[in-house]
């Protein structure tokens, strides 16, 4: 599978909550990374278990493609992660708000596997639509 194909896949898996096909997608020693946070998992094993909690934040959590650019080992995607808030997030309270984020993802390849993905979003505008 090409880098293209790959990111793809990830998509379509992390628009249809399986972590498992998102996870192994990734090289034996892949590694996400959370900007916002700082905060990594790495590990097919450990990236699995991470996705399986992430998937149940929003309901109908997917991911819309803005605009992806192909540049040597990279691929960066601009993407809008849209759902639904049906669950507390510590102190955010849960009332149905409808969440709009954009983000970018930065996929680094290993051949045809993702080595690494970093996840850049803006923490503050989040905390704007769930204050909502």
């Amino acid at each position: 599978m090409d880098k293209a194909a790959t990111v793809d896949a990830f998509y379509a898996a992390y628009n249809s909550h399986d972590a498992g096909a998102a996870a192994a997608l990734y090289a034996s020693g892949g590694r996400h990374v959370e900007a916002a946070s700082g905060k990594a998992r790495e590990g097919r094993d450990a990236l699995e278990a991470g996705l399986v909690g992430f998937f149940g934040m929003l309901d109908g959590l997917r991911f819309d493609e803005v605009k992806r650019i192909h540049s040597g080992n990279n691929v960066l995607v601009d993407y809008v992660m849209r759902g639904t808030m049906t669950r507390d997030l510590g102190p955010m309270k849960a009332k149905g708000q409808e969440i709009a984020l954009p983000g970018v993802h930065v996929f680094t390849f290993e051949g045809d596997e993702i080595a690494s993905t970093t996840d850049y979003w803006d923490p503050s505008e989040f905390g704007r639509q769930v204050a909502a």
